[in-house]
């Protein structure tokens, strides 16, 4: 070989390369290499292997930067109603109630209601046996009346006194005596008059009334049994209006107002619904928890709930009629801030958004600004996303291309 004749070696190109590296592959004893991607960044070719098949398919760089979705992994805005509920629970209580107890000591002598049925407000529930009070009233009639006949002759001769003391005929003392034989009469006609209204009041205490409109849920009272003043009879509860008590984090509770609607659902009445009205709101959390409670007010004018049933529903604390709805998947989070991912056009852009309403139960956020009724968003956990990404939708029905 001559000095000056020099050798040239020239370096493959990248994708003379990719074929001389697939050649050699395809002629390996085992060909069912592991290989799933080989990538020759310098050329921009990517060569694509299936781990057991021989087929080979080299793409462009420009044909890699396609992203291609299902139907699925979008979602459009949507504008309907929206509201935001918090899941309440607990049980179903009358709001007015009272127990019956005897006013006076006796011995039962009649019963006239038993348990669950209704009653109005007056009505007699039992009797207690009033022969030994009754005859106390008569003696007190017969003493007051013995009492008012000696006030009368005293007052009498206290004026006959004071006529004979202004002429002269009589003391000072005299007089005296007789204006104080007026007094202690009339002191003595007082008390008994006071017994006598003390005696009536007990003869009418031996009829237990009912003090309300209602429904008997517990009766104690059993003919022939000797009770005592203030021994429990009956409880008397008044399904017509109920209350549903039920705790809510103290978190939630700025957003709680009087007022706000509560739907709720009751065990073996499937899945028939009832509403109520918050009325009140406790003014601290409830030991031991930071929950708050709140009071819901139920019509019940049927009286088809009863008291002590177990209640599951929520609490509507906010409301949108055209409210622009999203999935809440669709929604992301990165410093502080909110924001999608849109399609527009062909190109994946993204897009700052500021979050209205949020109902965990749908699954479901609503948008105030950012997005308008129509627009596509990505709903799939793709990482790695890149804004000005082409996007291509693919059917799950379309059909798969024939090789």
């Amino acid at each position: 070989m001559s000095m000056n004749h020099r050798t040239m070696f020239r370096s493959p190109s990248p994708v003379d390369a990719a074929r001389a590296w697939l050649r050699w592959a395809l002629d390996r004893p085992l060909r069912l290499i592991p290989v799933a991607v080989l990538v020759i960044l310098t050329g921009g070719v990517w060569v694509l292997q299936s781990g057991g098949s021989d087929a080979v398919a080299i793409v462009t760089a420009e044909q890699a930067n396609v992203l291609e979705l299902l139907e699925q992994d979008v979602a459009k805005v949507e504008v309907r109603a929206l509201s935001r509920r918090i899941p309440l629970t607990g049980n179903v209580e009358p709001r007015d109630w009272t127990e019956v107890k005897a006013q006076v000591t006796g011995e039962i002598a009649q019963v006239m209601v038993r348990p669950g049925e209704t009653v109005k407000r007056g009505q007699v529930l039992a009797r207690l046996d009033a022969r030994e009070l009754r005859a106390r009233m008569a003696d007190r009639k017969a003493s007051l009346s013995g009492a008012r006949a000696q006030l009368a002759l005293a007052e009498k001769k206290r004026d006959a006194m004071r006529a004979m003391f202004e002429r002269g005929v009589v003391s000072q003392m005299e007089l005296d005596t007789a204006l104080s034989t007026y007094d202690v009469n009339a002191a003595s006609v007082a008390s008994l008059q006071a017994q006598l209204d003390q005696a009536s009041k007990a003869l009418g205490d031996t009829e237990i009334h009912s003090p309300l409109d209602g429904v008997v849920s517990e009766r104690v009272a059993q003919v022939g049994s000797v009770v005592t003043s203030g021994a429990k009879l009956f409880t008397v509860v008044d399904l017509a209006t109920l209350e549903l008590e039920a705790l809510v984090p103290a978190t939630d509770i700025p957003d709680v107002r009087v007022g706000q609607e509560v739907t709720f659902q009751v065990e073996g009445f499937g899945e028939r619904a009832f509403m109520g009205v918050v009325e009140r709101i406790n003014p601290s959390t409830q030991p031991g928890s930071r929950s708050i409670a709140i009071y819901v007010y139920i019509e019940n004018a049927q009286g088809d709930l009863k008291g002590g049933m177990f209640a599951q529903g929520s609490l509507q604390i906010a409301k949108s009629a055209d409210a622009k709805v999203i999935p809440a998947a669709a929604l992301r989070e990165e410093g502080g801030k909110s924001f999608v991912y849109r399609i527009t056009g062909d190109k994946l852009v993204r897009q700052d958004v500021e979050v209205g309403i949020r109902d965990t139960a749908a699954g479901v956020v609503e948008i105030g600004w950012g997005l308008e009724a129509g627009d596509r968003v990505i709903t799939s956990a793709l990482v790695n996303l890149q804004p000005g990404t082409t996007v291509r939708i693919a059917s799950l029905d379309a059909p798969t291309p024939k090789p």
